[in-house]
C-alpha cells in the first residue's frame, strides 16, 4: 500500500545518501563512479526534480551512471541514452 511505498522511498533516500556520503569521504583517495538501477522508479515528479538536480551536480565530480526504464528520467537529465533492449 501507500504507507509501505512511502517507508521504500525513505529507505532507498537514506541508502543513496549514505552512499553519496561514502563516495565524498574517499574521493581524495580514489574515484569512485556511483551506480543507480531504477532506483526511483516509485517517485513523483517532485522527487525525482531533486534528485535529477542532485545527480547533475554529481557529475561535475564522478562518474555516473544511471540504468532506468523510466522515459521521464532520461528526458529530465537532457542526456542521450545507451539503450539495450530485449529481444521479443
Amino acid at each position: 500500500g501507500i504507507c509501505s511505498t512511502l517507508r521504500l522511498n525513505r529507505t532507498f533516500l537514506l541508502y543513496f545518501a549514505l552512499k553519496l556520503a561514502f563516495v565524498e569521504q574517499v574521493a581524495d583517495k580514489i574515484a569512485l563512479p556511483i551506480l543507480i538501477d531504477d532506483a526511483f522508479v516509485n517517485f513523483d515528479a517532485q522527487r525525482t526534480n531533486y534528485i535529477v538536480k542532485l545527480l547533475e551536480e554529481l557529475t561535475k565530480k564522478t562518474q555516473v551512471l544511471i540504468f532506468t526504464a523510466r522515459q521521464d528520467l532520461v528526458s529530465s537529465l537532457e542526456l542521450e541514452p545507451i539503450r539495450i533492449e530485449k529481444e521479443q
